[in-house]
Parts: C-alpha cells; structure tokens; sequence
C-alpha cells in the first residue's frame, strides 16, 4: 500500500516535488523537537519547523544558532536536511527509485529531462548518478582542504572534521549554516577558507547540467577532440552571466564599502565572497547589518537573481534574467528573433522566463505587504528578510529571531515556495503540448 503511494506519487512530479518537500520538512521538525537535539532540550514547534524549512529549502535563516543551541544529535539533523535539500528531492527520489530496482516512469523522466535539459530518455540514470556521485566528491574535497587549511586549533580533530564536512556541505549547498554564532566574520582574513566556501558556493550554484558540460568537456580535452565543443547554449549563458554578476557585485562592494572597516583588511576577497553568497549562499564574513544602502540594494537584486537552474540555489535563476536581459536587447535592435552564441532561443524558453520572473513578483509583494503589516522591523529590514527567504538565502540584517509567530510562518511559506516555485510551474506543465482546435485573429496591443 505505501509502496503504491510512493509510485503514485512519483509519476504526478508536480504533486511529488511538494509532498515529498513538505515530508521531509516534517519528519525533521519531529527530530529536532526531540529534547536530545537542543542543548535546553526544549525547542518551540514554530522554531523546529522554521529551521527544518530553512535547512531543507538551503536558505540559512535561523532563528536559534546552530552551533551553541542545538546538540551534536540536532546538528547532524540539519547536516542531513541541507544534504536532502542539496541534492534537490526529485533527483534524490528518482535515485532511490533506481537503487530499489524500479524503473522509472515515462512521466517522471519527462519532468528530470525538463529539469535537467536532458536530451533523450535514456541519459536520466546516468545523469542521476553523476549528481549525486558528483555532489558527494566536491563536498569531500572542500571538507578535506578545509581540515588541513582551517586554522580550528582551539578544537580537537574529531571536531574539525564534523565543522569542516558541515560547512563544505553547507557551501555546496548554498544552505548557509554555520556552527559559529558569528556566521564566518571572524575568518574573513582566512585566504584559504574564503576561496574554498567561495569555489564551493559557485560550483553549487552553476548547477549540474553546467557540471555535466564540464566532465565531457574535460574527456573532450583529454582525448585532444576539443572538448568545448560540449558546451551547450545554457552553459555559455550560465558561464558569462555568472562571471559578470560576480565582478559587478564585487565591484559594487568595493566601491561602496570602501569606508567599511570589516571591508578594509581584505577589502578584494571581501567584496568577491559577499558577491558570492548573495546569489542564495546565506554565509557572510562581514557584518551585514553594518552596510550602506547602496549594498543592501545590490545584495537584493543579487538574492533574488540567485543560482544557476538545476542547480542548489535558489532564486528566479540567472538564465531567466539572462534570456530577459537578450530579450530586450532583441527588442531594442528590432529583431524578430531572440538568439546569443549563434543561437536562438525557443519561444518556450522566452515564456518559462517571463513566467518565472512574474510569479516570482507575485508572490514577493503580498507576502511583503503582510510583513510589513505585521512585524515591526523597517520596510529595509523586512524587505531585505523577504526577499532573502524567497531566494533562499539566508542572509538577514539581524531580524530573523525577532519576528513573531506569523511573521515567522510567512517566512517559512516564503522559503518552501521559493524553493519549489519555479520548479513546480515547470513540472505541472509537463505534458504533452495540445494544439488548440480554435485559433483567433491576430491584434496588436499597444504597449508603454
């Protein structure tokens, strides 16, 4: 019976991608409201649920901190959820499905070639494994470099690993969990640890299809029949328009933090990395309540661009601002069809992209307007926490601990549908395109 319940569900994705979410969510919630996972051995219902949600949807928020509130028990606990969350719960399931000797349904492949922008049917048990298989070595190695680099002389070996695996997963998964009270502020002249979390956070955030391009591209090269070859249109978007949002928040940073004094010991690594982890990261080594409103507004408009597709960032998705962005740029030259790298883009991608970005703003202003109404934060403040929780992030200007019950459940709300959103819009509409029996004439409208 639940065996029936489960492939039930597995071949309606839409459907699936939600439960599945809200499942974990809640078994979480009962583990880390057992008194062994709180050092007071007492955590509300509301405070559970807030940072299981914050764990699996790999947002960072937190209303209790992590390091001195939760227990060894409770810590694994969120490591387990951001790992969950990482991985993406349908690739998680549809991997466990293949373990267990089942094939998977024709639907369910539909909906990971959407995802995934897998070619054929048959690449999804190959690509599957290279995510998690993937996943797992770049999180062993940025914990390795971790444990050997990390200045942690204060703590035995056996707690340097478990903060080294902690935060190499984290970083990867753009969760943003720290075990430290401070987040990472007190490292912020670690080079080493920097550029790892940093490395980490953007290797998570490009997303797997672009990971898929770099393996066969690396083969492509060792095999001298040029590899770049390999590289699909989304990952020369992916590539282009993640190195210029680095540099134009880094520049940003630099700029307008240069009289910043957690900026002016390494003020270049420090504009890099909080250009970084804007883009749905959540870890920060400057004081993020102390910047200037120029920041605040870059690092907004950063949290709600965040990661790559197929990726374990969140936010609307570099691609649908980029394809936006060449859009515009279409329209400005007078061409009637939208392409970049020689090529031009579907009109189902221009649509998914309009789509995404609509229902994005959609959702951000009526749960604004409820915050604002509710809480008594400043309309900065509540507007930088929604639109973190929304991109997933986790970045906060200190807020977080302070809201009240409804305010907490809006975020939470906030972050499973930031999670899940554009995904699920995705999944719903996989079927068969119907072509429509009555076609009506066309009409122009005038537009602006």
């Amino acid at each position: 019976m639940f065996s029936k319940l489960i492939l039930y569900f597995i071949h309606k994705p839409g459907l699936a991608l939600a439960v599945t979410f809200a499942g974990i969510i809640f078994i979480g919630t009962g583990l880390l409201l057992l008194p062994q996972a709180t050092v007071s051995g007492d955590i509300s219902f509301i405070d559970a649920l807030f940072t299981a949600v914050s764990a699996v949807c790999v947002t960072g928020l937190t209303v209790l901190d992590t390091g001195t509130d939760f227990t060894f028990f409770g810590q694994i606990v969120i490591l387990g959820l951001i790992q969950v969350g990482a991985l993406g719960i349908m690739t998680a399931a549809a991997f466990f499905v293949l373990i267990l000797h089942r094939k998977i349904r024709i639907g369910y492949q539909a909906a990971l070639r959407r995802i995934l922008d897998m070619d054929f049917m048959t690449e999804s048990v190959r690509i599957i494994k290279f995510i998690v298989i993937s996943t797992f070595i770049i999180e062993i190695i940025g914990a390795f470099i971790l444990f050997f680099f990390w200045d942690l002389s204060q703590f035995s070996w056996q707690d340097k690993a478990f903060y080294s695996i902690f935060h190499a997963v984290s970083a990867f998964g753009n969760a943003g969990f720290s075990l430290f009270s401070d987040n990472l502020t007190s490292f912020n002249g670690d080079v080493v640890l920097n550029i790892v979390i940093m490395s980490l956070i953007v290797l998570g955030g490009l997303g797997f299809i672009v990971l898929v391009d770099f393996k066969k591209c690396f083969w492509g090269i060792v095999r001298h029949n040029y590899g770049f070859r390999y590289f699909h249109i989304h990952t020369k978007i992916m590539i282009v328009a993640t190195a210029i949002l680095i540099i134009i928040g880094a520049v940003g940073f630099f700029i307008f933090e240069k009289n910043n004094p957690d900026f002016s010991a390494h003020p270049i690594i420090s504009s890099f990395f909080q250009s970084i982890t804007a883009r749905t990261a959540g870890f920060n080594t400057v004081n993020i309540g102390a910047l200037s409103s120029p920041s605040y507004l870059l690092l907004m408009a950063l949290m709600f661009i965040g990661g790559g597709a197929g990726s374990t960032a969140g936010g609307v998705k570099v691609t649908t601002v980029a394809i936006l962005f060449i859009l515009v740029i279409s329209f400005i030259r007078r061409r009637k069809e939208v392409s970049i790298f020689g090529r031009t883009l579907t009109l189902g991608n221009i649509f998914s992209a309009v789509a995404v970005f609509f229902f994005a703003i959609s959702v951000l202003f009526p749960f604004l307007i409820l915050l604002l109404y509710m809480e008594n934060g400043s309309f900065r403040e509540i507007l930088f926490e929604a639109i973190s929780a929304f991109g997933t992030v986790g970045l906060s200007m200190g807020i977080t601990p302070h809201l009240t019950f409804f305010g907490k459940m809006f975020i939470i709300i906030l972050m499973f549908i930031g999670r899940i959103g554009p995904l699920a819009i995705i999944l719903i509409t996989v079927r068969e395109t119907e072509n429509a029996i009555i076609k009506y004439p066309h009409e122009r409208v005038v537009v602006g």
